[in-house]
């Protein structure tokens, strides 16, 4: 998916948005007054008597940015890429002049500005201005302060400085998809930004849109239909809104459906594991004797892959030392799980043999009364599925012969499941932040994981171990502060606000956690209480955020 990774999200950033430049625009920006409405109506009229009177040298005296809107509210072409601001004028003045046109003024805007512009105009001056220092610099404070689980590789905080080196696909898959999904809308989005930017970030919520569905680790015909829909969207917008060439990476991404539809996720066909084996080559120690390497490499491959196939597809005895081999074999192949290398696609013989849940090895256990609606809830988990059913201690209206469930559990601060770590807020908060499905509801919730459990009971002679999870449930926003939550506007970048307190716990099985999800603080305006931004991380479940926020 490097057409994706690379190909267009780096390639808005840094074509489009010049990125790379952005830094050294402060000095540039910092020394542009504000405007006044009346002023900015003086210097249109300054501009339209420089033309009627054929002095150019009076219209060259104008500040760019205003000539920049005259021209695109006239629609002048463009002559080159980067203008100076002698070229507009002279285009401006051509255009009048030499073509016999009839030049036509913006109105005024109607607050004080630095910038002036007409809404929404994106000129190639104007549209590298639009992504300013101060937005690379939110950006920078994003990557330091978003919390991410521990399998998302946090990218460089130097974003845009040479120092940073070259980022690969999967630092631009998570800048963009994550930091500047969770940072764009609270500076483009509210009801202080001006329609370029809410245009701009209209554009963009397209392209992470696109790629966010079409790199998902589910794919279905609908699925792939809707990343194509917003493919289009994002080439359309970046031909009408920054009168950007088209490049052949923009061709391409507009035949994934086809594949998506005929080969399913990306996963199964992407480029990631030859550059994984290039980086590994790469790394050899050739002792001397290159030539020997090409045939010990593929050899050895060939063994492991091999020994991998015939773990998955025999079907060993249900037998508890059988299981953990299983374990340690996949212990001891499996790669390091970040980045978009995370939950690999297992086959149905070995997920079957591998458990749910696990607890890391050496993690301290420490045995607790469970009280109240916790042991309620377990008692009542374990009556639905177990054949014993088991009373409380405390219940003196069951008739004998009576089977008490122990109230005693083991507490830890770490869990294992589906392969990914979770832990407790105590333990790091950065993988107990969790979206999670109540019973009765299809709509995730986000909460923080406060307690994990193992407990214990005497079954048919036979030990029998569950594992329940106490989650901090986050508050929803309120019907009136939802209207102020601009991430809601765009569904499908699955982001949304909740107040930035737990106001209910629940009790949970491991099946009931959907994924983690990556967040930060923030206060915005129209809203009064403290807000916390949820962006989700789930890249495998069939439901979408879109149905849910809806």
């Amino acid at each position: 998916m490097h057409n994706l990774f690379l190909g267009i999200l780096r390639h808005h950033c840094i074509s489009i948005w010049d990125l790379k430049s952005a830094e050294r625009r402060k000095d540039k920006a910092s020394t542009k007054s504000a405007h006044t409405p009346e002023q900015q109506e003086k210097i249109l009229r300054s501009i339209r008597k420089a033309v009627d009177e054929k002095h150019l040298s009076t219209l060259t005296s104008v500040r760019k940015d205003y000539l920049l809107a005259v021209a695109a509210h006239n629609k002048i072409p463009e002559s080159g890429v980067k203008l100076s601001k002698a070229d507009v004028a002279r285009s401006i003045y051509d255009w009048v002049h030499v073509n016999r046109n009839v030049l036509n003024l913006p109105t005024a805007m109607n607050r004080s500005t630095v910038e002036f512009q007409v809404e929404p105009q994106y000129c190639h001056d104007s549209r590298s201005a639009l992504f300013s220092n101060d937005v690379l610099q939110a950006v920078r404070r994003g990557i330091d302060t978003i919390s991410l689980p521990s399998w998302v590789e946090k990218p460089p905080s130097n974003l845009g400085d040479p120092a940073a080196g070259k980022l690969k696909a999967d630092h631009w898959r998570t800048i963009s998809t994550i930091h500047m999904t969770i940072v764009l809308p609270a500076l483009w989005g509210t009801s202080s930004a001006t329609s370029s930017e809410r245009e701009a970030l209209k554009n963009f919520s397209h392209l992470v849109a696109a790629v966010d569905l079409a790199s998902r680790r589910v794919m279905t015909k609908a699925r792939a239909e809707k990343s194509h829909e917003y493919t289009v969207l994002y080439l359309s917008g970046l031909r009408s809104l920054y009168r950007a060439d088209l490049v052949p990476n923009h061709h391409l991404c507009l035949h994934l459906k086809d594949f998506l539809c005929r080969f399913g996720p990306p996963r199964a066909w992407w480029a990631f594991v030859f550059e994984r084996q290039i980086g590994n080559l790469e790394g050899i120690n050739t002792n001397g004797k290159a030539e020997d390497i090409p045939t010990t490499y593929v050899r050895t491959f060939y063994t492991s892959a091999r020994a991998r196939d015939l773990f998955a597809s025999t079907k060993w005895p249900d037998e508890d030392a059988f299981t953990k081999m299983m374990q340690s074999h996949l212990k001891t192949s499996e790669d390091q799980a970040r980045g978009s290398r995370i939950v690999d696609g297992l086959s149905g013989d070995t997920v079957s043999k591998i458990a749910l849940w696990e607890i890391p090895a050496r993690t301290p256990r420490t045995q607790k009364r469970l009280e109240g609606t916790t042991y309620d809830y377990i008692l009542k988990e374990i009556n639905n599925h177990s054949k014993i059913k088991y009373c409380s201690p405390d219940d003196h209206h069951v008739m004998s012969p009576r089977v008490f469930l122990p109230s005693t559990a083991n507490f830890v601060n770490r869990m294992s499941l589906r392969g990914i770590l979770y832990t407790t807020r105590d333990s790091g908060r950065q993988n107990s932040l969790v979206l999670f499905r109540k019973r009765g509801s299809t709509a995730p919730s986000a909460g923080r994981i406060e307690n994990i459990f193992e407990h214990s009971r005497y079954e048919k002679g036979e030990v029998a171990t569950e594992l329940f999870i106490e989650v901090g449930e986050f508050e929803p926003l309120c019907a009136t502060d939802e209207r102020h939550d601009p991430y809601r506007r765009y569904p499908d970048i699955q982001t949304w606000l909740v107040y930035n307190n737990v106001f209910k716990t629940h009790i949970m099985c491991p099946t009931d956690v959907i994924a983690h999800f990556a967040s930060c603080e923030w206060k915005p305006r129209e809203i009064e209480r403290s807000c916390l931004v949820v962006r989700s991380l789930d890249r495998v479940s069939p439901l979408h955020a879109i149905d849910i926020l809806s």
